[in-house]
């Protein structure tokens, strides 16, 4: 009999409680998506990062393997071709510019530090004696005045040998620093040769953290082969 008392609820409020709560329950699903959006989002940042670190920690250990290897990066602007002091013809200060470049490519390394490269002997940075090849072989009418036509086939080898090395040194390191072309003179456009900032190696930094493993060229020189000695 109490429920017969009670007063229906008439259509409209029936419908007006029903439009309340499907919107509550619409916002309550938004919501839900939304955190679950943001939660992916987190977590596949929280994937990446980790992957990168991982990633720069197995590099760092495996192609830097030596104690004390100062690796840092700034920005270089590089000179001009006129003003680079290692461009241009045969000349005394050229020459000695890539002299003192290159004289502390040989280091001496523990047995140790070989072995996590799996090398025999090391020599760093790659590329700055292929560089030196290239350029003398540029000019070997003067670096080389009495060279014979078989020398010569393989001195052809050796550089092809020395482009491919700065090649891949080149792609290794992807510099995207953008060269710009114009209108110059000439029929085609020119690279610009404004000088542009580039992101690389603090050579003098690098150079400094390997002074007191560097092999001098007289103790180079002095250097026999044991093998040749045993069969001597």
């Amino acid at each position: 009999m109490s429920s017969e008392s009670n007063p229906f609820l008439l259509d409209e409020e029936r419908s007006e409680d029903g439009k309340l709560g499907n919107r509550q329950n619409s916002a309550n699903l938004t919501l839900r998506v939304v955190f679950l959006h943001l939660s992916l989002i987190l977590l596949y940042t929280i994937i990446f990062v980790l992957t990168i670190f991982r990633s720069s920690c197995s590099i760092s250990t495996s192609v830097h393997p030596l104690p004390g290897v100062r690796i840092r990066y700034v920005p270089v602007a590089p000179p001009d071709l006129p003003s680079s002091p290692y461009a241009g013809p045969p000349s005394e200060p050229v020459d000695q510019a890539w002299h003192d470049l290159l004289k502390d490519m040989n280091i001496r390394v523990t047995a140790e530090e070989l072995e996590k490269r799996n090398q025999k002997s090391i020599s760093l940075p790659e590329g700055g004696g292929h560089m030196k090849m290239l350029r003398r072989w540029n000019y070997r009418d003067y670096y080389y005045p009495n060279i014979t036509d078989p020398t010569i086939e393989h001195w052809d080898i050796h550089a092809d040998h020395c482009f491919d090395i700065l090649r891949s040194a080149v792609m290794c390191q992807g510099d995207t620093t953008l060269t710009t072309f114009g209108w110059e003179k000439l029929s085609k456009p020119q690279p610009h040769v404004k000088s542009t900032e580039h992101r690389c190696v603090d050579w003098n930094a690098l150079m400094d953290s390997l002074a007191d493993r560097v092999v001098g060229e007289e103790e180079m020189a002095a250097l026999v082969n044991p093998r040749l000695e045993e069969g001597a």
